[in-house]
């Protein structure tokens, strides 16, 4: 029952004219084939040794104790990593200077992956962390042994390149971005995968970051999970944009059936990687069913 909905939601969505972009399961099996191939012991391999604080870790082996995000991963290990997926040397491509890595809050519940090019501003920024599996939420997600891998926040942008004439930003978005979403939606759960989580929450900002992040992931909350759906619904028929539908919804434009513009409200969205963090059932698909009834349209502007 866990796939069933996703799996008629996805090709729902591929259906429509407006998400042909969205059609690229396919790369799922060359990432994970690579991941299943990579070098545990040089994703924690620091190039110079240098041992430092063992306080800095959050898990991992006791005896290195080198600046690991989320207790796995050295600099040098996500450059050895990114490498291996064709990701660094696309990155590269886009950047001013060489490339590097740095991480922040170690130690902290919650900390930042940053890779850039000497500027200013990152071109990819991560923040994550590891959190327990009893999190509260009309879905009922289940109290697991296993951590949950939790997507803070996900930028990733060229800083250096300006919006095309016929490419409107989206909501948020400062810079364009670099054409890897995809592959980094898929290298987090791989990423969870090998931290050994029960799955993936995301926190989505705006529509569109939902829209992408729906591939893998599903609200906790089965209300706003039929909601979604319904945005969706009205976002198909509308003919818009990701982009335009994204701002008309940002601006009060998207309106339900009492004309009341319908604001964003992100919720928890879950992707689970193991069966005790699956958190489907009758009752959870109900009452999907029952809020994706409600119909929206868009204002014109």
């Amino acid at each position: 029952m866990l796939w069933r909905t996703w799996r008629e939601a996805f090709e729902d969505l591929r259906r429509g004219p407006v998400l042909e972009e969205l059609g690229h399961a396919v790369q799922r099996s060359h990432l994970w084939r690579i991941a299943e191939h990579l070098d545990g012991a040089r994703l924690q391999r620091v190039e110079d040794d240098e041992l430092l604080d063992p306080d800095l870790f959050m898990g991992g082996v006791a005896d290195r104790a080198a600046p690991l995000f989320l207790g796995r991963y050295s600099t040098d290990g996500l450059e050895y990593a990114l490498g291996r997926y064709g990701l660094w040397q696309r990155l590269a491509e886009r950047a001013r200077g060489a490339l590097s890595i740095g991480i922040d809050g170690l130690g902290d519940s919650v900390q930042t992956l940053r890779i850039g090019d000497g500027g200013e501003q990152p071109l990819v920024e991560l923040r994550a962390g590891l959190v327990s599996g009893d999190l509260d939420g009309p879905g009922g997600l289940p109290l697991t042994e296993r951590p949950w891998l939790s997507i803070e926040w996900l930028c990733l942008q060229d800083p250096h390149r300006a919006f095309r004439a016929d490419r409107r930003p989206l909501p948020g978005q400062d810079h364009p971005g670099l054409g890897v979403g995809r592959e980094v939606m898929e290298l987090l759960l791989i990423m969870g995968w090998r931290l050994g989580c029960a799955g993936l929450i995301g926190h989505p900002a705006w529509f569109h970051n939902a829209v992408m992040y729906r591939i893998h992931y599903r609200f906790l909350d089965p209300a706003e999970e039929g909601r979604m759906l319904a945005l969706l619904r009205a976002w198909q028929e509308s003919g818009l944009s990701l982009a335009a539908f994204s701002w008309a919804m940002d601006r009060g434009r998207v309106v339900d059936e009492a004309r009341t513009p319908t604001a964003w409200k992100p919720g928890l969205m879950v992707a689970p990687l193991a069966e005790e963090g699956e958190f489907q059932d009758a009752a959870w698909d109900d009452a999907v069913e029952r809020a994706r009834s409600q119909r929206f349209d868009v204002l014109a502007d």
